[in-house]
């Protein structure tokens, strides 16, 4: 099963070559790419992802800068990624040692995964505060009318984020 990796970024230039050096060290026997939907960065985020493209060959950057937010740059990149999954995670975030791997295994028995967000590494107190319960609910939280779950650490077959998004 071949995985898409969509990381939305936005001026991500302290943060996006964490992640990457993170995704550079993940093992994964099957095909897998990352996409990166670059919202209209004006730091220089763009030359960070770059410089890992010859480390991560499987790495491509695709223009979100039409409109602003993640939710259009993950459905812009949803679009051109060739996996058969979508695995959606954040500029502002650093996958684990094995998260790939975990991933991979989960879709191979679920339809959906969502994992676990830490977020006080990378982030600004104010940010952990708001993400202070999500943290906490290790991937699903209990909204006040449906669980969710964020969109920096999911998974699902395109099939159904086809049918979602219609």
């Amino acid at each position: 099963m071949k995985i898409s990796i969509i990381i939305p970024c936005l001026n991500a230039a302290e943060t996006i070559g964490v992640q990457l050096e993170a995704l550079a060290t993940q093992e994964w026997l099957q095909p897998w790419e990352v996409i990166i939907a670059e919202n209209g960065s004006t730091d220089n985020t763009v030359s960070i992802i770059k410089e890992y493209q010859t480390r991560l060959r499987n790495l491509r950057i695709i223009d979100a800068s039409d409109r602003k937010g993640a939710a259009h740059a993950r459905n812009l990149a949803a679009k051109v990624a060739n996996g058969e999954s979508l695995v959606f995670i954040d500029a502002d975030d650093e996958v684990a040692p094995g998260w790939l791997a975990a991933m991979g295994e989960a879709l191979a028995k679920c339809d959906f995964v969502a994992g676990k967000h830490e977020h006080k590494k990378l982030n600004h107190l104010q940010v952990v505060k708001w993400h202070q319960l999500e943290e906490d609910s290790g991937g699903i939280v209990e909204g006040q009318y449906l669980p969710f779950a964020g969109g920096g650490n999911l998974a699902l077959f395109c099939h159904y984020y086809e049918r979602i998004i219609g």
